[in-house]
């Protein structure tokens, strides 16, 4: 029965603490972003400004985060077994980080999703989100004479940072070079903001905004204008998809078409969708 009622205080503490924030994440609109479930643009500020952060804080200091969990293993195991469930809970945490990290890598710090970091700031430390930017120009541009107008290409001295994202980039240059074309990011008048954010060296000061996300728009217009056009009806939660197929299959029927439910869903998910959000805003 212990071991039980460890497993149930384990299992809520990692839901509230964990899983409902990340799920009322996706549920609410954001600072920018009207429509919940397509909040893709602000997708690394949930990454690296909560999930990664809160899993470190859990395998570093478990005490902090899982508070009821480890005192309930306190006092009702002997020192033996405390030690020993501890350490197995420690790894577990290790080993639920190592697995998101791991996916997370995998999909997100790829083109195209990973360009979404040009309008990333932590709101933490500094930004080091400009080492995109730096290491994308320096696959991008191939006339020596011009590298002056952007950030420093200096591999030696610059910070870990920003190394960390030419480490990630410059390997997949290929890649790099046909998604940067095909999301349009050579555009000649998104050029000046792409020059300037590669020079940025530190963070905004985020306690004269609401949000890091308005910070960008304002400063960088142009550019953030073309990531909400390419990146704005990207669903950031799976479970939109997975809910919608769900509905297509229990509502087929073997009396309709595929072309006719083709063409009720399209009807639904464009035209009802606008009538109706058309009038929840009164607009």
């Amino acid at each position: 029965m212990p071991q039980m009622k460890l497993a149930l205080y384990f299992e809520s503490e990692i839901g509230s603490g964990f899983f409902e924030p990340v799920m009322k994440w996706h549920s609410r609109s954001g600072p920018i972003h009207a429509k919940p479930g397509f909040r893709m643009p602000e997708i690394f500020n949930l990454l690296l400004d909560f999930q990664i952060p809160w899993l470190n804080g859990a395998v570093d200091k478990p005490d902090e985060y899982l508070p009821d969990t480890l005192c309930y293993l306190q006092d009702n195991f002997d020192d033996n077994e405390y030690n020993f469930r501890r350490k197995w809970l420690i790894a577990g945490l290790a080993a639920m980080r190592e697995k998101f990290i791991d996916i997370s890598s995998r999909y997100l710090f790829k083109p195209p999703l990973i360009f979404l970091l040009l309008s990333h700031r932590s709101q933490e430390d500094e930004t080091d989100d400009d080492g995109v930017v730096v290491s994308t120009a320096e696959i991008m541009i191939y006339d020596e004479l011009v590298r002056e107008e952007w950030g420093d290409f200096n591999r030696v001295d610059c910070p870990a940072e920003e190394q960390h994202w030419r480490d990630i980039l410059l390997p997949q240059c290929d890649v790099v070079k046909v998604w940067w074309r095909l999301l349009e990011m050579d555009f000649e008048k998104l050029i000046p903001d792409l020059k300037k954010l590669s020079k940025l060296t530190v963070a905004y000061e985020l306690d004269k905004v609401d949000a890091p996300l308005l910070a960008f728009r304002e400063s960088y217009p142009i550019l953030h204008d073309n990531i909400q056009a390419k990146y704005g009806l990207f669903p950031s939660d799976s479970r939109l998809d997975e809910q919608q197929h769900g509905s297509l299959r229990y509502n087929l029927s073997d009396r309709i078409g595929m072309a006719q439910a083709d063409a009720r869903q399209m009807w639904l998910t464009v035209t009802a969708y606008a009538m109706r959000e058309a009038r929840r805003t009164g607009q």
